[in-house]
């Protein structure tokens, strides 16, 4: 069985506010979404990093940027997949 997420308020940060928005996301893709691993194989992220900006933690600085980057990019597109299904 699947751990619970962690529960997260929009008022602790950006941080808190764009793991929710991700969590919205694949909440909304349902059983059809890709997997956080196949996401951070084709962004060349460690799912280890896709989970922990699920949880609102705070990313590592030597690769925040890219993987900030990255996952703005994969939300995007999972939204834009959703928008038009």
């Amino acid at each position: 069985m699947p751990r619970r997420a962690t529960p997260l308020d929009p008022d602790d940060g950006p941080q808190a506010r764009f793991a929710l928005a991700l969590r919205r996301l694949r909440d909304r893709a349902g059983f059809d979404a890709k997997t956080i691993a196949v996401i951070g194989a084709e962004n060349h992220i460690p799912k280890s990093t896709l989970y922990a900006a699920m949880r609102g933690n705070t990313l590592a600085n030597n690769i925040a940027d890219q993987s900030n980057i990255a996952l703005v990019n994969t939300a995007k597109v999972a939204e834009d997949a959703l928008v038009t299904a």
